[in-house]
């Protein structure tokens, strides 16, 4: 066990997210069972107060698993590799905090995700005076939890089973994953070549079936914004895969070094937090353009809201996807304008 400053932080403010999830979680099940607008008994009353205060509650438990998510990655990337012996990244970190590391973090950006959904229905849920999707939110709030309290678990078992006895090895477990060459510049059976044109292709496509969406009458209609959906849980992987083993090379400098937590450090510029915070806002949004429609098809009278947050939901989007593209991009094409040939 090895309580860095950082990890304190993490755990207390865990803690603090914990109480309050659990809080409000009581108030959503009240919510979920007794609400009913159309009465105005004293139960009814109640129930109204205790909505204001699941949303305050919420909006808490969001910002305080949002800031303690950022603290876990800075730590993983570059606060973390000067403690444990023989890390030089996240990659040696991630070995070091064993399996629960891993799980921590997939659980937090799942719990990220669902919450952010709870959070844009709460505010459209405001909108109106008579609030029609109270219940909807309450159900989204006991739905984070299942990933948000194994998420706090997970992450107080890897800081609880760090140990900095035992060295780890970053280079090695990065090197070490290929036996040859050639299986160096494929990926799942596949050449790297045919995921640089899928991730081009794709970004075609989405940039157009995009505009197509945001230039609609009606966005939450039709098939376009469930193309877009598919789309963009598609891209999303071959984008990733993309700039691992291609396009991180353009930012090393050196070949087939394939580790994304390298693009994390501030000697490469801090390059992977825009990076991958450009791939998960595409996702995010995703969910937005697929989830909020559903959620709100009861509440005719927010269909305007909806459709104006679906259209923000593209913009952000066609956003990120612009953002990745050019710090993505950039580095391969003044490479081949400084030396005149590709790094392959």
């Amino acid at each position: 066990m090895f309580l860095h400053p950082l990890l304190l932080t993490i755990l207390v403010i865990d803690i603090i997210g914990t109480m309050l999830a659990l809080a409000a979680g009581v108030k959503a099940c009240q919510i979920i069972v007794a609400w009913n607008p159309a009465v105005s008994d004293r139960r009814q009353i109640e129930l109204e107060i205790q909505s204001e205060a699941l949303a305050i509650q919420g909006y808490w438990v969001l910002g305080l698993l949002h800031f303690s998510t950022v603290l876990y990655v800075v730590g993983i990337t570059n606060i973390l590799p000067g403690v444990v012996p023989g890390a030089m990244c996240g990659t040696g970190i991630m070995q070091a905090l064993g399996d629960s590391g891993f799980r921590a973090l997939i659980l937090r950006m799942l719990a990220l995700a669902i919450l952010s959904v709870w959070f844009i229905t709460q505010r459209i849920n405001f909108g109106r005076p008579e609030a029609p999707l109270t219940r909807t939110c309450a159900r989204l709030v006991l739905v984070a939890m299942p990933a948000y309290l194994p998420a706090l678990y997970e992450t107080f078992t890897a800081v609880m089973n760090l140990n900095l006895q035992q060295p780890v090895s970053c280079c090695a477990m990065v090197y070490d994953q290929y036996r040859t060459l050639e299986e160096a510049q494929s990926t799942a059976g596949l050449p790297d070549s045919v995921w640089l044109s899928g991730f081009l292709i794709g970004a075609v496509v989405m940039f157009v079936l995009t505009v197509f969406v945001l230039r609609s009458p009606k966005p939450v209609k039709g098939s376009a914004p469930i193309f877009l959906v598919v789309l963009c849980g598609a891209w999303v992987p071959v984008a990733a895969v993309t700039l691992v083993h291609i396009l991180a090379a353009y930012h090393y400098g050196v070949l087939q070094h394939q580790c994304p937590w390298c693009l994390f450090l501030v000697e490469y510029r801090l390059v992977g937090f825009p990076l991958f915070g450009a791939l998960a806002l595409v996702i995010f949004e995703a969910l937005v353009v697929m989830l909020l429609p559903r959620l709100a098809r009861t509440a005719t009278e927010l269909r305007s809201i909806v459709e104006q947050r679906v259209r923000k939901a593209c913009l952000l989007i066609l956003g990120s996807v612009i953002v990745f593209l050019l710090i993505s991009g950039m580095p391969p094409i003044i490479w081949r304008m400084r030396f005149g040939v590709w790094l392959n």
